[in-house]
């Protein structure tokens, strides 16, 4: 009877180390990978930095053109008499060395996958990507990249941010115009506040545009004209910091990121798929009124559809010349933030998915 106990005993505390050293094995290998997946983030330098509830922008560009093409942004009208409503991040070539695609043999385009994970390591609303390509390739925005020649003008980047954030179409004859746009309309008596002139041409030969030659037009001005400033201070208003003025041009490591779980959501033409892996990093929380939209814990992220391709030869060209694309596929990264988080997929008002955030990390156990 006491040999049969000891056994029983000897078995028993076999179990229980077993399981312990399992137990330390999971807990171990999880530390590791996260410790891992850490060290995979970029490290992320602010320019400018006025607090947590702030629009965020993202440069994949040296300090030099990061603080060139910021500067242009906030020291244009609406956003220079909000200045403190932006934060300014960069990740220099040193530490990651952006990829972009010669998009269709014309354009640049930045919306690549690996510069969408490099971007996870600073809060990142508005990702700008600054490239050196020859005059006659064209800078583009899509979704929240913008992908800058920097060859061009400093005030492309105020067309391509006017794309972005303010879902403003063309003001020059391109055949197409971007849903939810609201710069061109249909006749002069449309325009709901003042106007610099009403002119014929606004993305459509039949549409209208609220100043002559403004810089959704030509790069040869920084104006965006009285209507699109209008439509852009309301857009502001509604982004408009909740919490108090932390002001500060100190250049300092961002490291907050690490903290943050995200999710990817491959969006296609029907359909969108969540990846299986659960990230660490920074999402968007700041977007415009495009055609892809994504709706969690009673947040609205939208962003267009559109790729636009612009550029202009000031020698030659009185107004931009570009195209528009419609994009096959994009990734788009959302915060999980709460259990049970749900989040839609609407493609041109049309709901296509509604995906469990809970399925992103959700693995067997290690052994």
């Amino acid at each position: 009877m006491e040999l049969q106990k000891t056994a029983y005993t000897i078995i028993i505390s076999s179990l229980v180390l077993i399981i312990l050293l399992f137990t330390y094995l999971n807990i171990r290998q999880s530390s590791v990978s996260a410790e891992t997946e850490s060290e995979e983030l970029e490290t992320c330098r602010s320019l400018i930095y006025n607090g947590e509830d702030r629009i965020d922008l993202l440069f994949l560009a040296s300090e030099e053109d990061t603080k060139r093409f910021s500067d242009t942004i906030l020291n244009t009208p609406p956003y220079s008499e909000n200045k403190d409503y932006f934060n300014v991040f960069f990740i220099p070539p040193s530490e990651y060395e952006p990829t972009c695609e010669d998009y269709k043999g014309i354009a640049i385009l930045c919306n690549t996958k690996e510069n969408l994970e490099a971007a996870r390591s600073c809060p990142n609303d508005y990702i700008i990507v600054v490239k050196d390509y020859p005059i006659n390739i064209r800078s583009s925005a899509f979704t929240n990249v913008i992908s800058i020649n920097k060859n061009h003008e400093d005030t492309v980047i105020i067309h391509e941010f006017g794309h972005t954030y303010g879902n403003l179409a063309e003001e020059y004859v391109i055949a197409s115009l971007p849903r939810n746009a609201k710069n061109c309309v249909s006749s002069c008596d449309k325009f709901s506040a003042p106007i610099d002139s009403c002119n014929i041409e606004c993305s459509k030969t039949n549409l209208y545009r609220s100043i002559n030659n403004g810089v959704m037009r030509t790069l040869a001005t920084s104006n965006y004209g009285q209507y699109n400033i209008y439509l852009l201070n309301k857009l502001l208003e509604k982004d408009k910091p909740s919490e108090p003025l932390i002001t500060g041009s100190q250049i300092f490591e961002y490291t907050e990121c690490k903290n943050k779980n995200v999710v990817a959501i491959d969006v296609t033409e029907n359909n969108a798929k969540l990846s299986s892996e659960l990230l660490q990093g920074c999402a968007p929380n700041n977007a415009g009124a495009g055609e892809i939209c994504i709706k969690s814990n009673g947040e609205e992220l939208c962003y267009p559809e559109t790729v636009f391709t612009d550029s202009q030869d000031m020698s030659t060209e009185e107004v931009i010349s570009g195209e528009q694309f419609i994009s096959d596929i994009t990734t788009l990264y959302l915060e999980r933030t709460t259990t049970g988080q749900t989040a839609t997929i609407i493609l041109n008002g049309n709901e296509i998915a509604t995906i469990s955030l809970e399925q992103a990390g959700a693995t067997a156990c290690v052994v």
